[in-house]
């Protein structure tokens, strides 16, 4: 019963977050590293919308601790198409495609890479839709995210691209 209170340690810090009103559902309390605590006192003085907000939020994707790197997901995932493309010139086109060939990044994620990399990507990136539709083809529990796939193939592959998902999907 008490066994799983030994991974504490006295001066640990927890997150305790509570939804709703009367009354308040409190989740249980979740063990919080030093870079958690930095990133939450950060999010003090953000604007409540916009590009600037998402400016704060696109370092924290990248965060080793989970509970960071999803926080900062949640916030693009809400996000408007036009506060990302503000964010172009800040997209670190590289990090975008190896996140894309990935096989351990969740599928909700690698939809997010699309969408960046229909913002920071070039005409010449187009042969990376191809490219993950074979791997989806030699593993079936691959999902390249062919939503936002096909977004962004028709963004950097203008109408060359469009005629061909017209007549391929």
């Amino acid at each position: 019963e008490f066994a799983s209170l030994k991974k504490f340690s006295r001066g640990d810090t927890f997150l305790l977050t509570g939804f709703g009103e009367n009354p308040v559902q409190w989740t249980s309390p979740k063990k919080i590293s030093a870079g958690a605590i930095a990133y939450l006192r950060g999010l003090r003085g953000l604007p409540e919308s916009g590009p600037r907000r998402l400016q704060y939020f696109l370092r924290y994707l990248k965060h080793d601790d989970h509970v960071v790197a999803t926080d900062a997901y949640n916030e693009f995932a809400e996000a408007s198409l036009t506060d990302i493309a503000e964010l172009k010139e800040q997209l670190d086109r590289e990090w975008v495609m190896e996140q894309l060939r990935d096989d351990s990044v969740p599928v909700h994620r690698r939809r997010l890479c699309w969408t960046f990399m229909s913002q920071c990507g070039q005409a010449s990136d187009t042969p990376l839709f191809d490219e993950l539709l074979r791997k989806r083809q030699v593993d079936q529990t691959f999902d390249p995210g062919l939503d936002a796939a096909i977004a962004c193939y028709l963004s950097l592959g203008g109408e060359q691209a469009l005629a061909r998902i017209e007549r391929v999907f």
